[in-house]
Parts: C-alpha cells; sequence; structure tokens
C-alpha cells in the first residue's frame, strides 16, 4: 500500500467517479477567534494505491491528529480497506477516500499534525497550524495583563466579568485606546449598544490602530440604533477596500440583532461589510441597493466565511426579506 496524496481542507467528498471536490483545499494554517475552538469541520482528503500483492488481504489504516508540542490527540480514526482487482486485473488499484471530522474541538494554538499509519508505520502526514485571530475585542496586548484577563473571560463566555475588567482599565487609564474598543465591543456583544458607542468613539479619538475592527464595531452599533444611513456610509467606505489588517472576530447584522463572524482574509471581510450594508440599505427601503450589493457579495471569490452559521442564517435572512 503507498499514499498518493494527503491533503487538509475545509470540505471534500468523493463524487461518484471517484474525482474530489475540495473547498479550500491544501490548508496548512487555520485561524481562531479563541481557544478551545470547536471547528464545524474539517476534512482528510487522500488516496491509496494498492498493487497486486494487496490484493485479497484486509488493510487497516489509522488517522490522527496530534497537537505536536504537547502529544495530545485530539482525533482517530481507523478504515479497513479490502481492495481487490477490477475489470482486466489491473497492476494496481487507487482508492480515494475523503473523512469529514465534524464538530472538532483544538484546545490550544499552534502545530497539529495529522498521521495517516498502518501499524506502526507512517504512511504520510500534513500539518495544521491554528492561529488565535485578533478579535473585534482586540488582541492581547503582553504588556497589558487586564486586557489579557479580559479577553480570556470574554472567550470563555464570562461577559459580566469581562466589562468589569475594561472598565476599571478605562477609569484607570482613560487614554489607552484598545481597552475603550474591547469595552465598546464587549457592551455591543451584550446589547447594550448606547453603552458601548460613547467607549468606541473614545478608542477612535485616541487612534486605534486597527480602524477595521472599530468601524465595523461602529456601523454595527449605527445599525442596532436606527442609524441606518450613517450605518452604510461607513460600511462603503470599508467596501472601498484598503482597510483590512488581519484576521478578526467581528459582529455582523441581522434583522434587529446582532451575531459574530470570524474573518480570515481580505475578502471575506468585504463580504461581512457588504451584507451589513444591505441589511442598513434595507432598512431605508433601497431595494435596488440591496440587490447590487448581493450581485458584488456573490460575485467575490468563494470564502469560507458565508458557510458559517450565523453568516449564512443572516443572508438568507436577508434574500428573504428584501
Amino acid at each position: 500500500m503507498k499514499l498518493d496524496f494527503l491533503m487538509l481542507a475545509h470540505y471534500a467528498y468523493v463524487d461518484g467517479d471517484g474525482a474530489y471536490s475540495i473547498i479550500r483545499g491544501g490548508l496548512s494554517t487555520y485561524q481562531v477567534p479563541s481557544v478551545p475552538w470547536r471547528l464545524p469541520n474539517l476534512s482528510v482528503a487522500l488516496r491509496l494505491v494498492f498493487d497486486a500483492d494487496d490484493y485479497g488481504s484486509q488493510h487497516v489504516v489509522e488517522v490522527s491528529l496530534t497537537h505536536v508540542d504537547s502529544g495530545l490527540t485530539v482525533w482517530s480514526h481507523s478504515i479497513a480497506i479490502s481492495p481487490a482487482p477490477g475489470q482486466g486485473a489491473p497492476t494496481s488499484q487507487s482508492v480515494p477516500l475523503v473523512i469529514n471530522i465534524q464538530q472538532l474541538t483544538l484546545s490550544e494554538a499552534g502545530r497539529y499534525r495529522m498521521v495517516l499509519g498502518r501499524g506502526a508505520t507512517v504512511v504520510g502526514s500534513a500539518e495544521l497550524e491554528v492561529r488565535v485571530a485578533s478579535h473585534g475585542l482586540a488582541p492581547a496586548v503582553v504588556d497589558i495583563p487586564q486586557v489579557n484577563e479580559a479577553s480570556g473571560a470574554f472567550a470563555r463566555g464570562e461577559f459580566s466579568r469581562a466589562i468589569d475588567i475594561l472598565t476599571a482599565l478605562t477609569d484607570a487609564h482613560p487614554e489607552l485606546a484598545i481597552a475603550h474598543n474591547n469595552l465598546g465591543f464587549a457592551l455591543l456583544s451584550q446589547g447594550r449598544v448606547k453603552e458601548g458607542v460613547p467607549h468606541l468613539l473614545r478608542a477612535a479619538e485616541l487612534r486605534f490602530d486597527r480602524p477595521d475592527i472599530l468601524e465595523m464595531n461602529l456601523a454595527c452599533a449605527d445599525y442596532v440604533l436606527a442609524r441606518f444611513r450613517a450605518a452604510s456610509e461607513r460600511l462603503r467606505a470599508l467596501e472601498a477596500g484598503g482597510v483590512f489588517k488581519g484576521g478578526a472576530f467581528l459582529l455582523g447584522v441581522r434583522d434587529s440583532d446582532l451575531y459574530w463572524a470570524v474573518v480570515r482574509n481580505e475578502v471575506e471581510y468585504l463580504q461581512l461589510a457588504m451584507l451589513n450594508d444591505a441589511w442598513a440599505e434595507l432598512r431605508q427601503g433601497n431595494h435596488s441597493a440591496v440587490t447590487a450589493l448581493l450581485r458584488r457579495l456573490t460575485s467575490l471569490p468563494k470564502s469560507d466565511l458565508l458557510m458559517q452559521d450565523t453568516v449564512a442564517a443572516s443572508l438568507s435572512a436577508l434574500r428573504r426579506a428584501k
């Protein structure tokens, strides 16, 4: 038995004719908003080749995913294959396989290794580096422990504690832009929009260095406060491009609600801005603008953003509403 190839992907499957359909294949890095994090799906696509000597026997292969530094195996699976000669008794047989791992929990950032083995023999491997993205709740800062503490509390769902930490930090250091942005985001996330906006505006006055995060936060606040034109104006400026600075955990709008979305690249950032903008235009009665934004959004390269449940639900609701 030989391994022809092994690839990680966001999603994959094998067609009836043995051809692969792969979305975002060759995956080597994955940004998440925090750890632990549950991936909705991770696909392992591979092709095994058996020669005539392998026919008539059952071959058991093991696939496992291990965190390199800790040595912790987070997932494993065994496959039993019994190759048989096909028509014309070929000297070798290729077996295409796809394993879709759903709801995979990654407890730590860092390098993970997917290993294909048979007994003690490693047949092949692929690596995946998991990185923690910057957040709408901005990233941890080494020399400001309260920011780290609040970020950790927020990631664990301890929202009140995160707000308390950041409130105390902004009181003690009113000139700290990151603290104001993070507090504004946390308050927005909990529906306390009128309390959050002054902190976001203060972060802007202090020239917070992630305007891509800050302006999206402010646009969502405008939307919730029914300042739909102001929201559209902010979002149109973001749609012009050149603002995105890195992966982020941001806010999106759906009808009258806010939700969280993971944005990993500029295409996804633009798509989220356009989707939020389309909702703002809908609230202004500008149906032609909504149609144009949806057309632009779907004309961009395919991305994982639109596969996220919250974003897909927002897009579906928008299409029904328009």
